[in-house]
C-alpha cells in the first residue's frame, strides 16, 4: 500500500521496479529473520505500521480508520517501546482535529498501562517488568538524565542509529520545507517524534530484533514521503539498471539484516545444540530446581522452579546482583530456593561461589552466532550434590545430537 501511494504519485517509470522494491523490503526491514525469532517482534512491527498506515489513510479519507486507534493502543502492550510511536500518533490526532479519537486512545492506553502495574505491583515484582528494568540502563535505576545520555552515546555509536540519523534529518527536511503540505509535515514530524525518543531511551541489535520497528517505520515513512522523487529518478532508466542500483542501495543501508536473514539457520541450530539440550537434561534428567542466566527453553514445560541468576525474570537476583559484588548473593538465592544445581556461562558474572563445584561442559557443535556463550557450566552446589550431577550428565552425554559435546570434570 505503501509504494503504491508513494511511486503512484509520480508520472511514469518502470512498474515492474515496484515488484521488486517490494521484494527488496524484505530482507531490508528484516521480516523473515524477525520471524525466526520466535518471538514478540513481528507483532510489534505490524503494529507500527499500522500506525503509519493510519495516519496516511486519515490524511486520504479525513476519518479516523477504528483500527489505527486499535494500533495506537495495542502496540505498547505488545512492547513498552511502541510508545514512541503511539504518543506522538495520539499528539497527532488532537493536532487534526480528532480530540474523541485521541480523548478515547489515551484514557484506554493509560487505563491498560497502568492495570498492568499494579498487577506487576500486587504481585511484588515492582511496577515495571524486571526485564525491562535488567535491560534498560534509563529505567533500570540508574537516574533518568545519566541513563538517557549514555544510552544515546551507546546507540549512535552502532551503524544502523547512524543510518537512522540521516533519515532524521532527511525528514527534518520535509517539516521545513515550505514546498510540502500540511498533511506531510505532519506526518513527518510524527516520525520525528518517534525517532527521537527511540534514539534516546531505546536499544539497538540483539540479533536486529530491537531497533527493527522503528528502523521499518521510518523507511517506510521515507519511502512514502520521498516516493515520487525516487520515482523520478527511476523514469527512463531500464529495468535491468533500475533493479541494480535499487538492490545496491537495499544492500547498503541494510547489511546487518542481510547478514541475519543468511544467519538464522546457524542461530536456530545454536539455540537447539544449547538452550534445548539444557531444556532436556533438566525435563528428562534431573527434574529438579536448576540455576540459569537463560532462561527460556529451560523454563519451557518444566515444572521444577528456575532460578534465573541473570535478574530478567527476577526480582530478588537482579537487586541483589546490583547490591553484592561478591558471588555471596548467588549461593544464598540458591539456598533459599532449595537448587542445587546450576548451568551457566562462567564468563557471565564477575565471580562465582567458591563451594560451586563444576561436573561437566555443555559444548555447542557448530559455530556461535545467537548464544551468548559456546560453554555452558554445570555446577553442583553443595557435596552432596557432586555423585548425582555427575551420574545424570554422564547419561544425558549418551543422548546428545552430533557434533554438540559434554565435557565431564573428575572429581577427588
Amino acid at each position: 500500500m505503501i509504494v503504491s501511494r508513494a511511486l503512484g504519485r509520480a508520472a511514469s517509470y518502470p512498474r515492474v521496479l515496484s515488484i521488486v522494491l517490494v521484494i527488496l523490503l524484505i530482507p531490508a526491514t528484516n521480516v523473515i529473520g524477525v520471524l525466526f525469532t520466535g518471538m514478540e517482534h513481528s507483532l510489534q512491527v505490524f503494529n507500527s505500521l499500522l500506525v503509519l498506515v493510519g495516519i496516511i489513510r486519515e490524511q486520504e479519507s479525513l476519518t479516523v480508520p477504528w483500527w489505527l486507534c486499535a494500533a495506537i493502543i495495542c502496540g505498547p502492550l505488545v512492547r513498552y517501546e511502541n510508545l514512541a510511536l503511539s504518543v506522538p500518533a495520539v499528539a497527532y490526532l488532537g493536532l487534526r482535529g480528532r480530540y474523541r479519537s485521541a480523548a478515547f486512545c489515551t484514557g484506554v492506553l493509560t487505563l491498560l498501562l497502568l492495570a498492568f502495574s499494579f498487577f506487576l505491583h500486587k504481585n511484588q515484582v515492582g511496577w515495571l517488568p524486571t526485564s525491562v528494568l535488567a535491560k534498560s540502563g534509563v529505567a533500570g535505576g540508574h537516574g533518568a538524565l545519566h541513563g538517557i545520555g549514555t544510552n544515546l552515546r551507546m546507540n549512535l555509536a552502532t551503524r544502523q542509529a547512524a543510518l537512522l540519523t540521516l533519515g532524521l534529518l532527511m525528514l527534518i527536511g520535509v517539516v521545513f520545507n515550505p514546498a510540502r503540505t500540511a498533511d506531510e509535515r505532519l506526518l513527518s514530524a510524527w516520525a520525528i517524534t518517534g525517532l527521537t525518543l527511540h534514539l534516546l531511551v531505546g536499544a539497538f541489535g540483539w540479533y536486529s530484533r530491537y531497533e527493527i520497528y522503528i528502523w521499518t517505520t521510518v523507511l517506510l515513512t521515507l519511502l512514502y514521503l520521498y516516493g515520487k522523487q525516487v520515482a523520478d529518478r527511476l523514469r527512463g532508466v531500464s529495468s535491468t539498471r533500475g533493479v541494480v542500483g535499487m538492490t545496491l542501495c537495499a544492500l547498503a543501508i541494510s547489511t546487518p539484516y542481510v547478514s541475519t536473514l543468511v544467519t538464522t539457520p546457524f542461530a536456530s541450530r545454536n539455540i537447539y545444540e544449547q538452550q534445548f539440550q539444557m531444556h532436556r537434561f533438566i525435563a528428562e534428567h534431573w527434574r529438579a530446581s536448576v540455576a540459569v542466566n537463560d532462561v527460556g527453553w529451560t523454563s519451557y514445560r518444566n515444572d521444577a522452579y528456575v532460578l534465573d541468576l541473570r535478574g530478567l525474570a527476577s526480582r530478588e537476583a537482579l537487586m541483589a546482583s546490583r547490591i553484592d559484588t561478591s558471588a555471596t548473593w548467588m549461593d544464598e538465592l540458591a539456598r533459599k530456593h532449595n537448587v542445587k544445581l546450576a548451568m551457566i556461562y562462567r564468563d557471565a558474572f564477575p565471580a562465582i561461589p567458591l563451594t560451586w563445584a563444576p561436573v561437566a561442559e555443555l559444548h555447542l557443535g557448530t559455530a556461535r552466532v545467537t548464544a551468548a556463550s559456546s560453554t555452558v557450566t554445570f555446577f553442583a552446589l553443595d557435596t552432596e550434590t557432586i555423585a548425582r550431577a555427575q551420574q545424570e550428565a554422564s547419561e544425558f552425554r549418551r543422548t546428545l545430537p552430533a557434533g554438540v559435546t559434554m565435557t565431564l570434570f573428575p572429581q577427588r
